[in-house]
């Protein structure tokens, strides 16, 4: 179980009514925040580990089936253990959608996207996925740099 925390202009596009108290993650890599982006893909971050994973416009009508397909993917190239990849997979199966709720996170989307629209035009989803993994953002409680791809790594204790 997972929460896709759109912002609202991807709610809007998405044309989903947000639920207001959705139920706590089962998923290793928490909620998911998506919003689209000015050349029209969809960008998601992982609340627990900022990891992004960023997906085609179309991929918006089935958003919360297509992201579990699209993680998978870049858990691979993450050189993440297969079976780990699939219990992620099946934890997602089910899914809810509501409004942003982590300010923080938010702010990591917007710097997502603007990295996404200035540098990463070239290539494909998942390789911009992965340039974006290895960008250091500061953890939250102290002033440590992390790395979205080396916390998804620990989280699954890869």
């Amino acid at each position: 179980m997972f929460t896709l925390r759109a912002t609202r202009k991807l709610l809007a596009q998405m044309k989903a009514k947000p639920e207001r108290a959705p139920q706590p993650p089962t998923t290793v890599l928490g909620d998911w925040y998506a919003n689209v982006t000015g050349d029209g893909l969809i960008l998601c971050v992982s609340e627990r580990t900022l990891l992004p994973v960023i997906l085609p416009g179309e991929a918006i009508r089935g958003l919360t089936t297509e992201l579990p397909r699209a993680l998978a993917v870049v858990l691979d190239r993450l050189d993440i253990d297969k079976a780990a990849v699939e219990r992620e997979r099946f934890a997602m199966a089910q899914s809810s959608v509501s409004v942003t709720a982590n300010r923080r996170v938010v702010g990591f989307l917007n710097e997502f996207a603007f990295m996404l629209d200035v540098d990463l035009r070239r290539g494909s989803c998942v390789d911009a996925s992965m340039a974006l993994a290895r960008t250091p953002c500061h953890a939250s409680s102290s002033r440590l740099v992390t790395f979205p791809d080396q916390a998804t790594r620990a989280a699954f204790g890869a």
